[in-house]
């Protein structure tokens, strides 16, 4: 069966999420270390304490296939552990990876977190998505990075990116959306 975008029932219940949040903050990081996690020279280690705090149940009632990921650590850590828990595969895709950002100054670095991000999110504007949701077949749960679902969202959607940024379905960790129809998907127990 070929599947259409324009046919959003058949993504009904499939879900992308945002990774769990890694061992450090950006704001606990020094210049060089957030610099290489920026450049996917390094990605940061998952706080597993963070993925016990998924609600399964959400999950389980998606009747997922497969869990599809970025290559990056944080995200391919989260996609194993939801897989693992839920009996299923998870596959790699390399067209979820995080946007490559090639520098940050190091003025925006000591301005402060918010600064960083703003800055970060300026730039992610000049990027497109890379991921084809029309190649998702089933039930899928898709594990990658805020600034890539912004993207992708806005496609799916016809949306202008620039309105998501303060998004909670974005900003936060194991948070995320339905394919079918853009409604948030938060993961974590209350």
């Amino acid at each position: 069966m070929s599947q259409s975008i324009t046919n959003k029932s058949i993504l009904n219940k499939s879900i992308m999420i945002r990774h769990g949040s890694g061992i450090k903050n950006w704001d606990d990081m020094d210049y060089s270390e957030l610099i290489r996690l920026i450049r996917q020279e390094k990605d940061l280690e998952l706080d597993l304490a963070c993925l016990k705090s998924i609600n399964f149940d959400i999950l389980r009632n998606l009747e997922p296939e497969l869990v599809i990921c970025s290559p990056m650590t944080r995200t391919l850590e989260t996609a194993k552990f939801i897989a693992k828990e839920l009996g299923l595969e998870y596959q790699i895709d390399n067209s979820l990876q995080e946007i490559h950002f090639e520098d940050l100054p190091k003025s925006k670095y000591e301005n402060g977190p918010k600064q960083m991000i703003d800055y970060l999110f300026e730039k992610s504007l000049l990027h497109k998505n890379t991921f084809d949701c029309k190649k998702v077949q089933g039930n899928v749960i898709i594990v990658t990075h805020s600034f890539l679902m912004r993207l992708i969202y806005a496609d799916l959607f016809n949306v202008d990116v620039s309105t998501l940024k303060d998004d909670l379905r974005f900003k936060t960790y194991l948070a995320g959306f339905a394919l079918g129809d853009g409604k948030g998907v938060f993961l974590r127990k209350k």
